[in-house]
């Protein structure tokens, strides 16, 4: 019978990880904000030893965990021109995702009975059409692949056999590799609180899913921690640097506002319904135009059933009143630690099972009249939540390997500043051909008609900028988005101003060119333009 059940696993397993690479494969969706801001170099710069040559080319997230994009950086570079076996790599783990959804599902409805494989099979197709998920399958963003950990804590802890130790090591493991998974770990530890008398021998259970946490998050997150301690001592930096007092950054403990900033307190409590329709025209940060009524659905049924469980009645079982306070406690955390709605995906796949089983609870109708009803608000149901996809934006395709049209040749020594948000990727690019050039990341910050330069200018940072400088007698810049700044800031801050030099216009690649209001540059003195070669494709 184990045996039995083990091969059927394996087989289900193997069915969602083919559709995954299928679907992956013909999507071709890239997170191309991020790809070029950050994840690309900072996998570039850990298979190639950067970071002690390099200065914060990505800005802050230099510094993050590099583990995944350097497994997607090799991966680009095994495959080459073949989109099509990269896509289907990493539309793995968006299958693996679903397969584990898939067992989730399994512990709210009966697989045994009709009613029960049809409850599954619209949960997992709500889920697995939901804007963030569905809009980064095979994207190097690497929220799915995070929320693979999360989504198996999560079953571990919701099964009648629970597992602790290796619920708390996922969850370390998710946060390590990427730190939104923080959010997580302090939601379910705070879930566990919550539920602390209804756990079995409490104490030690939340001792060893204490233990796992740490052990998952140092497993994965250890060497780069030691890494930083011995670069910039702190090794959280750039994080929580009031506490370490790294003298490379300021010391204030970071955190990235990015969402939060131009929210207000009516915001956090309509989040879900901006998701329904023009997210863009809000104050949330999506990164993209969503339509996606699951979490605003959500929202509406968690109210009823407060409003059940103040009349004392139980309209739901013991595993869906856990799932709900695990949940319940997430979308809280999230909104005050982030509010960056696609750190929502665990919520947003649990809102199918909470919309599919409260559906399933109305009564078929027995007159015609209730009858139509019945399926026309199912029918209705169905398109709000199926079409999302289509109606929502997207955050990109990758359809080209190549990022410029031109192969630029650099004498020997270039230092290359990165002037503007996604000049990280084209740094990188123009260093896989030019590998005694360096690379140093800068911001422009835009202060009325003044550009000045706010990154790495922080303590000691400063003083490697400066001897970087000193040892690069070769010097260009890449500039994106922002313009070129041809005067001194009138505050006279220190800063690098391209005063005079020349600039040459360079051509994106058209499926990484939505993101540009600008053509990208390439900028130099007047000195070096007959030891630059550009070859134009």
């Amino acid at each position: 019978m184990i045996k039995k059940d083990s091969f059927r696993n394996i087989s289900i397993c193997l069915a969602f990880l083919i559709v995954g690479g299928i679907l992956s494969t013909f999507l071709k969706t890239e997170f191309l904000f991020d790809f070029l801001q950050y994840h690309y170099y900072n996998g570039f710069a850990f298979v190639n030893n950067r970071h002690n040559i390099d200065l914060g080319v990505a800005a802050l997230p230099t510094y993050y965990n590099p583990l995944l994009d350097a497994a997607a950086y090799l991966l680009i570079r095994f495959c080459g021109e073949n989109l099509s076996l990269y896509y289907f790599i990493t539309g793995l783990p968006f299958g693996l995702l679903m397969f584990i959804f898939f067992k989730i599902c399994l512990l709210f409805f009966d697989p045994a009975s009709i009613k029960g494989k049809i409850q599954i099979t619209f949960a997992v197709l709500i889920a697995a059409t939901g804007f963030h998920v569905f809009s980064q399958i095979g994207s190097i963003s690497h929220d799915i692949s995070s929320n693979v950990f999360i989504l198996a804590a999560f079953y571990l802890l919701l099964r009648k056999d629970k597992s602790f130790l290796a619920a708390g090591f996922l969850l370390g493991t998710g946060a390590a590799l990427k730190l939104s998974g923080v959010i997580y770990c302090v939601s379910f530890g705070i879930s566990l609180i919550l539920m602390y008398k209804k756990l079995p021998d409490p104490l030690k259970n939340l001792s060893r899913f204490i233990l796992g946490g740490f052990l998952g998050f140092m497993a994965f997150n250890g060497f780069w921690m030691y890494f930083l301690w011995e670069q910039y001592q702190n090794p959280f930096f750039p994080f929580w640097n009031k506490i370490f007092k790294s003298p490379y950054y300021l010391p204030i403990n970071y955190i990235d506002k990015i969402a939060t900033e131009y929210m207000i307190a009516v915001d956090f409590i309509l989040y879900p319904f901006y998701l329904v329709l023009h997210s863009s025209e809000s104050n949330i940060i999506v990164n993209a135009d969503v339509t996606d009524a699951r979490l605003a659905l959500l929202f509406i049924i968690g109210f009823g059933a407060v409003f059940f469980f103040f009349k004392k009645k139980e309209p739901f079982s013991p595993v869906m009143k856990e799932a709900g306070v695990f949940m319940a406690v997430s979308y809280i955390v999230c909104l005050f630690l982030s509010a960056l709605s696609r750190f929502l995906i665990p919520v947003e796949m649990f809102a199918a099972i909470v919309i599919v089983s409260c559906f399933s609870r109305i009564k078929y109708p027995q007159k015609t009249i209730t009858e139509g009803l019945y399926w026309s608000a199912a029918i209705l149901l169905c398109f709000l939540l199926f079409s999302t996809p289509y109606y929502s934006d997207s955050f990109g395709r990758r359809t080209e390997t190549e990022f410029l049209k031109e192969k630029i040749t650099l004498p020997e020594k270039t230092l290359i500043y990165g002037f503007g948000v996604f000049a990280p990727a084209f740094i990188a690019r123009l260093m896989e051909t030019n590998p005694t050039a360096a690379g140093i990341g800068f911001r422009l910050a835009e202060k009325g008609n003044w550009f000045q330069i706010n990154m790495p200018a922080y303590g000691k940072m400063t003083e490697i900028t400066q001897k970087m400088r000193e040892d690069y007698q070769n010097q260009v810049a890449f500039v994106t988005e922002a313009p070129i700044a041809t005067l001194l800031p009138p505050q006279g801050e220190k800063a690098v101003i391209l005063k005079g030099w020349l600039c040459e216009p360079l051509s994106i690649a058209e499926s990484y060119n939505r993101n540009f209001r600008e053509s990208l540059k390439l900028c130099f003195p007047p000195e070096m333009k007959e030891k630059i070669v550009i070859e134009r494709k």
